[in-house]
């Protein structure tokens, strides 16, 4: 399925389809690269085979052949050490590594790496999920499941997205799928760590569609040049991987009015869930009683959010280990890990239950705190998190960002007083620190890690 988004003859011809690292891609460009990658692995049929994918015309044509060459592809991050690499091919039992050209961006170079005998004739994807500690777990897909959710767009809506995800995660899939569904262009800023190149390439090549994390929202807005932010023709907004809540919504409303903005949840195992695009936190309580036209329940249990999926993955990749293969695949219903609580007509996120502070036995969710001082105007972003303490086996800890010309000691006293107001005793940081940024993840999340 995913390379009948590349070589199915229809494109088109002087259009765009790739903008990264300076070079450009044009869509015929893309459908003659997949062509060549197409005869050049049909040593590979059937196999097994491991791509390190990066965001380039060369990877996206090689995802296209591997597909329509009945492959089962793991996407492999391109920052792992090449020892790493082959330790994972070893494991996995790849027939071949296929890399990126150093000498030509347009071309790939195979590794053969065993003489593993081709298993299956179904295309098939395994994505590594992008938890930040221990080792992560393969989720494997058919591709149906995976391209599921992927929908051509209305005839009013352009297509040209914004790459802000890892390429080989599950939400850069989902971007690089819609954009090329559609045969927009998909452009590729260089790093998150220089906003303004990100938003000059937005504005430069006329980029209207942008999926990204709240994180990197706020990363955007608070050291990028925000008029020149606000010029970016950007008609829709999506938003997922963390708590969406009510102070960049707002935000983003403020920047783009006219925007269509959406929380899509989403998780690496169970896929697409749902989506909501009425400007609120949360999602509406009758979520919980529905179906969706796809067939997708939701229910809460104990405090946690639990889906009844439909573009799920199959299984986690049955060469991982024994403890990661705990998913019982009779019961429908998932837990998906993330602490909702429910407040009149509505359900709000309030953490990963992974993510969950120990004070002395008592559990405090670091999302709830965080939403409470969000709200406070001197603030720009914050990252609560879990310090150990040797009394109470952890204390409550939040990094500050403070919006220019706030004041530290204000807002020091600030949010004490507001959380003496707002929380239990054993709820409220008791260690504050000041700093310029908060750290993400590879996936664009705030980094959980305790201190």
């Amino acid at each position: 399925m995913f390379g009948h988004l590349i070589r199915r003859g229809t494109y088109p011809s002087d259009g765009l389809a790739l903008v990264v690292a300076g070079d450009k891609i044009l869509w015929p460009d893309l459908v003659q690269i997949s062509d060549r990658l197409f005869t050049d692995l049909q040593g590979l049929q059937g196999c097994r085979v491991g791509l390190v994918m990066y965001p380039s015309a060369s990877c996206l044509a090689a995802l296209a052949a591997l597909d329509d060459l009945c492959c089962q592809v793991y996407l492999i991050d391109p920052q792992l050490s090449h020892e790493a690499m082959l330790e994972m091919a070893k494991l996995r039992s790849f027939r071949a590594l296929v890399v990126p050209s150093a000498a030509d961006p347009r071309d790939l170079d195979v590794h053969q790496t065993t003489d593993f005998e081709p298993e299956d004739s179904q295309s098939r994807v395994v994505i590594l999920t992008s938890g930040t500690t221990g080792t992560p777990k393969a989720a494997r897909y058919t591709w149906k499941a995976l391209l599921g959710p992927v929908r051509p767009d209305s005839k009013d809506l352009a297509a040209n997205w914004l790459l802000t995800y890892r390429p080989h995660l599950y939400a850069g899939i989902q971007v690089m799928a819609q954009c090329l569904v559609n045969q927009g262009t998909l452009v590729v800023p260089r790093t998150i760590e220089a906003p303004d190149e990100v938003i000059q390439m937005m504005v430069l090549h006329s980029v209207n569609a942008v999926s990204a994390t709240p994180s990197y929202w706020r990363r955007l807005a608070m050291f990028g040049d925000q008029q020149q932010l606000e010029t970016a023709p950007v008609n829709r907004v999506t938003l997922g991987g963390e708590i969406v809540d009510q102070k960049i919504l707002d935000l983003l409303a403020g920047l783009y009015p006219n925007a269509r903005i959406t929380h899509i949840y989403a998780t690496t195992e169970l896929g697409r869930c749902f989506s909501v695009s009425d400007r609120q936190a949360g999602f509406p309580v009758n979520y919980l009683k529905e179906v969706s036209r796809d067939g997708i329940a939701l229910k809460v249990d104990k405090g946690q959010l639990w889906v009844r999926p439909v573009y799920s993955m199959e299984q986690y990749d049955p060469t991982m280990n024994v403890d990661m293969m705990s998913l019982d695949l009779d019961d429908p219903w998932r837990a998906t890990g993330d602490l909702v609580e429910v407040r009149g007509d509505r359900v709000y996120f309030v953490g990963r239950d992974s993510d969950l502070i120990n004070v002395g036995g008592n559990k405090v969710a670091p999302g709830e705190v965080e939403e409470v001082l969000r709200a406070l105007k001197q603030i720009a972003d914050v990252r609560v998190y879990g310090q150990t303490s040797s009394l109470a086996g952890q204390i409550v800890a939040c990094d500050v960002v403070l919006v220019q010309g706030a004041d530290e000691t204000v807002v020091r006293q600030t949010i004490h007083q507001v959380c003496a107001k707002s929380f239990q005793p054993h709820q409220q940081p008791r260690l504050i620190r000041f700093v310029e940024a908060i750290p993400l993840t590879e996936a664009g999340k705030t980094a959980r890690q305790s201190g």
